[in-house]
């Protein structure tokens, strides 16, 4: 019968509560009619209050509203006398009172209740459901002293309330100077937006991400305030998700509910999914199974709008976790030294005397201690070793060595043993090195937990003095071990995971100190296979444990792990900057580029490498706001041990970024603009460590800062500039600079005072200005420095992006946002404006003479323009005058130019500029000055409005420059539809004249299109430079018609040009042929490959020639560069590239076919290695054919045809065949065996490098590969180079020369590279020795 009133005030409670607020909304959609309702028996009450057994059907169209709020107001209101709820059967007694009875046949029908009132019992359940997850927390995860004889921590929530969090970034807000605050604020900015919480944790091992975690989870089962906007916790360890789902996980590992008849189920909380907080503790330790979940629930791809916690030791580069979608990142601060003082008080309260006496130990000594106690957990272990004989330790390891000794000494006391106290008895210490390997084990698999059983088989005579705790620091767990199994086996868990690998390490040390170095290595190569935060630590303690014997270890890790340099750098560290350990780990680090980062973390060991080894050439420092302050006091130290010590780096590039400053209306402006100041001071004190170092060849500096203001770097860029113009006024004569590179937001003034500064400087002979913003008078003193200063090379590029903002506001203002109009200007606009600040108006030039000067460039055309009459046919004079101006784009250009047919071709004269002071004319006018001595010359993005004005009058200092040896033009070149200009003609009609340029790049002068009529020009004019070595015309157009005339033009440049280097790489050639016998265009491939084959251009200078990723397009016909070798009779070519483009493809967007990537074909593989033997077989040495698709279908035949024309190729050796598919490259069934890479190997006499960087290969085709290297081998060493190479593959190819005893391997795991030679055989009397002391079985039986 009826419910008791504890019932019935249960259901009140529950009717009530908070947390069925949101169902209550969700169907109180007030008085809605429903469906007829079957099956629902209701006992109607007569008047005198007796209940009869007459049916009530609820009527289909009653309020559905009224019956449920006369059920629950009956039912629950405890006013209404003697009510009573009689769930039940249908046979009861009579009850006297109000009484209404549900009736129930076995288990209630779903179907049949109404959906208000299953809403109401479903959120019953959730609501008890989530109050015993809550004491779950509260008796499961509440952190208590493991061990029963020894409190390593206080009990009460004072010491934990203590833990300092730092803010290291906040996405979407700008970052806040060294932010720190007390974990229970962790969710205050939160609370203020309606965004999901997504915070990540970072710390190092045992600084209390887990206890954080943990507490997090029990204070919400204590509800506590900070937590109580979160409806759920659910609480994950990731090591242990081991490929389940996020509800599976859940079912799985939380504690059975209702009864303990049902698991629980994640899915009923999906409604309130945005009140769900998700705590991920130990995040590096996830599987790349369950990164993808992880990931999913980062993404918002489930439970969208959850919060997350996530606790992590620092996450690597190649972190599988989307880390972005955090969006806050904090970091556990160790402990203050009141904190630490506050905890060793505490933990000796009742032994009066001893705290002091530990603190004036730690801080009045050793600074090791300092930085040790800082660490949480050992600051508590600090307290109990000091606690047991008044010593501590000064490493980690000893920490942790002497924490097992006293704990297993502890754990004997309770049996009446006594552990001496100076070291472990060696079976002790044996025991702990055997149990060392099951801990690499137990971390290969990310197993934390052992039975009993596992245990007793490592450790089969120890004896445990208390049946809850094995070896002192294995210790009997309730956590993180499922039921099923846990219920059947008892297990044990470490005190910490840094336990495991501390044990793991002590096996290492042991294997090193007994020389069994095999042994160490198969363990090594283990430790792969083990997440890399937790093998890396492995390596930390092993290496603090062997000292100065660390370079065993560090020998051995190049070749099997592949650690970061910042991991590396931490293993040096630990082990001690002796001799020995630095050789042995820059040995294995790739120290050609070393990047250092203003970290506390790293920067001792770069110290110590800076100092103590001579390896490093060229060193990049770089500073963030997440770097550690430069006035850090390790951080000064490394600058001036850096330029006191350090004789070998040659090369410094100081790199400092700081993201968007925040205006002066703000109210944290003034505190961000103050830390910033000083950093900003303690770089350009770094400034002059740095160039005043010694030796120290090449130094740049590189500042950005973004700003809302285009004039607000101004006191930053003055602070650093100041220092640089200080140093040269100080040491000009003692320096030993080569090369100064400033990327730095240069103004006039700036600039100015740099460059006095710079002139008396004896050294500097290359100076490069990536960012300039100068005025007329900042150029005027770059010509002055060209003249008075000793400078040889000059690099500079305007600011492009320095008004951007401004651009950007007027079209917001001219066009509606995302419409078509805000991209309608071409992109030559942003730099207009930055342009303009290069000129002056005709005022302040008052002493030229524009007329004299007109008179003089317009005889100066006259004598180009007969030149041009000389080199072209009668027909193509016409119109040949020359004109001083044009409209281009509705604006007025004035520049010199004649028009060839339909083409606007700019001619090398100045035109005066129209009067206006010039920065550019004036620092152009200095290259053709006597006192001249720059030899190279780069202009990069500096041309952006009036680029014919200015070509022109480049081109005419060309003419009359005696020392220029090298001219790069990078610019953006106008894309005019209505108008044709050739913006490269003034360099090619000067280069007739000019005898001292010996490279010239024009491959960034972007939409260049030459014509036949200008073809034949340029070829004429490079025919007649006879000093020209290099030229790169890369990515130019040229739309020909291939005649009598083109061809001819193209042998007369090949014949008389001097060039060894010629790049026309992504060039594209749009031309046509007419027959010879009809006006019709030659349509018909076999006619047009008949045609291109009888034409040869023959060439005896150039040596080097790079027509890769060229399109030919042939009256519509698609040829690619190797149809065109057959073409080219280079009789000194040394190099040749016939790449083809890469594909870019996707699972979403697969390879389309197109002309140029058409795949070789049997035959035209064969056709293009004979052209290489007719054509090139005496001289050819390198062939690159990167990007190649092959599509061959008679391998075995081809192979036959191959072999006489590769072994033609007597010089060839090096090919390249990197990003090729050899797995389906072949068309044949049966084995895809790499026949090509077979036949280059075997019947190239001299090759010694392939490269197949990127390249596919399966693991079948591995043993024709070794066959080959075994072939070649024989007749000389051959490299190859397999960076990126399929791994599976790689890894065959490896295994295989690992056994064979025929060839021998050297393999470099960072670059790839892959030696194979044959191994040198023994000496004789080596071989005799061995032989002598072989045992025979038999005989010694």
């Amino acid at each position: 019968m009826a419910s008791s009133a504890s019932g019935q005030e249960s259901d009140s409670e529950v009717s009530s509560d908070s947390d069925i607020e949101d169902l209550d909304d969700a169907y109180a959609e007030q008085h809605r009619p429903i469906a007829e309702q079957n099956g629902n028996d209701l006992v109607q009450t007569s008047k005198n209050g007796i209940a009869t057994n007459q049916e009530v059907t609820a009527n289909p169209n009653a309020n559905v509203q009224e019956i449920t709020d006369r059920i629950v107001t009956e039912a629950l209101d405890p006013s209404a006398g003697e009510t009573k709820v009689d769930i039940s059967n249908p046979t009861g007694p009579v009850t006297i009172g109000p009484t209404i009875i549900i009736h129930q046949r076995g288990k209630p029908d779903a179907d049949n209740i109404p959906p208000i009132v299953g809403d109401i019992i479903i959120n019953q359940k959730i609501k008890q459901v989530t109050e015993d997850i809550r004491f779950y927390y509260q008796t499961n995860l509440i952190v208590l002293s493991p061990l029963p004889w020894v409190q390593l921590r206080p009990f009460d929530d004072d010491y934990f309330a203590e833990l300092t969090i730092k803010q290291i970034s906040n996405v979407g807000r700008d970052i806040k100077a060294r932010k720190e605050f007390n974990f229970k604020e962790i969710f205050k900015d939160s609370e203020s937006n309606h965004f999901r919480t997504c915070i990540l944790v970072e710390g190092s091992p045992g600084y209390g991400k887990t206890t954080l975690a943990r507490n997090i989870a029990v204070d919400w089962g204590r509800k506590a305030d900070y937590v109580d906007k979160f409806k759920l916790v659910v609480f994950i360890y990731c090591r242990d998700l081991k490929g389940r789902t996020l509800e599976k996980y859940v079912a799985e590992t939380f504690p059975m509910v209702e009864n303990a008849d049902k698991r629980v189920n994640l899915k009923d909380w999906f409604k309130v999914k945005q009140t769900i907080l998700f705590i991920l503790d130990g995040l590096d330790e996830c599987s790349p199974a369950d990164a993808q979940t992880i990931n999913g629930l980062l993404n918002g791809n489930v439970y969208p709008g959850a919060s997350i916690l996530a606790t992590t030791r620092p996450l690597g580069e190649d972190t599988m976790i989307n880390h972005s979608q955090f969006s806050k990142n904090v970091a556990i601060k160790g402990f203050n030294r009141d904190q630490i003082e506050r905890l060793i008080d505490h933990y000796f309260k009742d032994r009066e005397g001893m705290g002091d006496l530990l603190k004036q130990k730690l801080f009045g000594g050793n600074q090791a201690y300092q930085q040790l106690v800082t660490c949480p957990l050992l600051c508590q272990l600090f307290c109990l070793l000091f606690d047991k004989d008044e010593q501590i330790p000064e490493k980690v390891t000893d920490v942790y060595y002497r924490l097992i000794q006293c704990l297993i000494r502890r754990e004997r006391m309770t049996d009446g043993k006594l552990i001496p106290d100076e070291n472990l008895p060696p079976r002790y210490e044996q025991a702990l090195s055997n149990f060392g390997k099951v801990c690499i084990e137990a971390l290969v698999k990310d197993k934390f937990y052992f039975t009993e059983d596992e245990i007793l088989k490592v450790l089969p005579d120890m004896k445990h003095g208390h049946e809850n705790v094995i070896m002192g620091f294995l210790v009997k767990s309730n956590v993180s071990i499922s039921r099923s199994f846990f219920n059947n086996k008892d297990c044990y868990q470490p005190l910490h995971k840094t336990f495991l690998e501390f044990v793991a390490a002590f096996y290492l040390k042991g294997l090193v100190n007994s020389n069994e170095m095999e042994r160490l290595k198969d363990e090594l190569r283990c430790l792969q296979d083990i997440e890399s935060s937790s093998l890396e630590q492995v390596l930390l303690y092993t290496v603090e444990m062997l000292a100065n014997n660390a370079y065993h270890i560090l020998n051995e890790i190049g070749d099997i792990i592949d650690l970061k340099s910042t991991g590396n750098l931490r293993l040096l560290n630990a082990a001690g900057c002796c001799d020995n350990n630095i050789k042995a780990l820059t040995s294995v680090m790739d120290l050609q580029n070393v990047v250092v980062k203003s970290s506390l973390l790293e920067i001792d060991a770069w110290r110590n490498i800076c100092v103590k080894s001579d390896v490093i050439k060229q060193l990049k420092f770089q500073w963030d706001p997440k770097c550690d302050s430069l006035r850090e006091d390790k951080i000064v130290e490394f600058f001036n041990e850096l330029k006191e010590k350090n004789k070998s780096i040659e090369t410094i590039q100081l790199h400092m970024f700081h993201g968007e400053i925040k205006q002066r209306s703000d109210p944290n402006y003034e505190v961000q603009n103050e830390y910033f100041q000083k950093e900003v001071e303690q770089f350009g004190a770094n400034i002059i460590k740095c160039m005043t170092k010694e030796n120290l060849k090449s130094f740049e500096v590189d500042l950005q800062i973004i700003q809302l203001s285009e004039e607000s770097n101004a006191e930053f860029v003055e602070s650093v500039v100041e220092k640089i113009v200080k140093v040269f006024h100080v040491m000009s004569d003692r320096l030993s600079l080569v090369e100064l590179k400033l990327n730095i937001d240069l103004g006039t003034s700036d600039l100015n005072n740099l460059v006095q500064a710079i002139i008396p400087c004896k050294s500097l002979r290359k100076f490069s200005l990536y960012r300039l913003c100068s005025e007329v008078e900042g150029f005027q003193a770059l010509a002055n420095l060209i003249l008075e200063g000793n400078i040889r090379d000059l690099e500079i590029s305007l600011n492009v992006t320095k008004y951007w903002r401004k651009m950007a506001g007027s079209i917001k203002k001219k066009f509606p946002l995302g419409s078509p109009g805000m991209f309608s200007d071409p992109m030559e606009k942003l730099g207009e404006e930055i342009f303009e600040r290069t000129l002056k108006d005709s005022g302040e030039t008052s002493a030229f003479d524009l007329d004299t000067h007109n008179v003089k460039a317009s005889r100066k055309a006259d004598n180009f323009i007969r030149e041009i009459e000389n080199i072209l046919s009668e027909d193509e004079k016409l119109d040949l005058e020359e004109k001083s101006s044009i409209v281009v784009r509705n604006q007025l250009q004035e520049f010199c130019h004649i028009k060839l047919n339909s083409v606007i071709c700019p001619l090398p004269v100045c035109n005066g500029h129209n009067g206006k002071a010039s920065g550019f004319h004036c620092l152009f006018n200095a290259l053709r000055d006597k006192r001249c001595k720059l030899e190279r010359f780069y202009l990069d993005r500096c041309l952006l409005n009036k680029q014919a004005e200015y070509l022109s009058c480049l081109g005419e200092v060309i003419l009359e420059n005696k020392t220029l040896k090298t001219l790069k033009i990078d610019n953006i070149l106008p894309d005019i539809d209505e108008l044709k200009i050739q913006f490269a003609f003034p360099f090619f009609i000067g280069l007739q004249n000019n005898h001292s340029l010996t490279s010239l790049d024009l491959s960034s002068l972007r939409n260049i299109t030459v014509d036949n009529t200008v073809f034949k020009v340029f070829c004429n004019s490079l025919s007649q430079n006879k000093t020209l070595k290099s030229l790169n015309l890369s990515s130019w157009k040229f739309e020909l018609d291939l005649n009598e005339t083109t061809t001819n033009s193209a042998q007369n440049f090949l014949e008389g040009t001097n060039l060894s280097d010629l790049c026309l790489e992504e060039c594209e050639f749009n031309c046509i042929w007419v027959s010879e016998t009809s006006s019709c265009i030659i349509s018909e491939v076999p006619s047009l490959w008949y045609k291109l084959k009888g034409i040869k251009l023959v060439n005896t200078s150039i040596k080097t020639l790079n027509i890769g990723s060229i399109v030919i397009k042939v009256n519509e016909k698609t040829l690619t560069a190797r149809d065109i070798v057959q073409m080219l009779e280079f009789k000194t070519l040394v190099e040749l590239d016939v790449s083809e483009a890469p594909i870019i493809s996707s699972p979403e967007a697969p390879i389309i076919s197109s002309p140029q990537h058409q795949p070789v074909s049997d035959e035209m593989l064969i056709s293009f290695f004979d052209s290489l033997r007719l054509n090139m077989a005496n001289s050819i040495e390198i062939l690159k054919m990167v990007n190649w698709k092959f599509k061959l279908v008679n391998m075995v035949e081809s192979v036959g045809k191959l072999k006489p024309l590769m072994m033609s190729l007597s010089r060839l050796t090096t090919v390249s065949l990197n990003n090729v598919d050899f797995i389906h490259c072949r068309e044949t069934n049966g084995p895809l065996e790499p026949l090509l890479l077979r036949s280059l190997i075997k019947y190239l006499p001299k090759l010694k490098h392939l490269s197949i960087l990127r390249s596919k290969m399966s693991h079948e085709q591995v043993p024709t590969l070794v066959k080959a290297l075994k072939y070649k081998v024989k007749k000389n060493d051959i490299t190859l180079h397999t960076k990126h190479v399929t791994q599976e593959g790689l890894d065959e190819l490896l295994n295989r020369l690992t056994k064979s005893k025929i060839v021998g391997f050297q393999y470099d795991n960072q670059t790839g590279v892959l030696g194979v030679f044959h191994p040198k055989a023994e000496p004789i009397l080596k071989r005799m020795k061995s032989i002598k002391n072989i045992k025979i079985s038999v005989f010694h039986e």
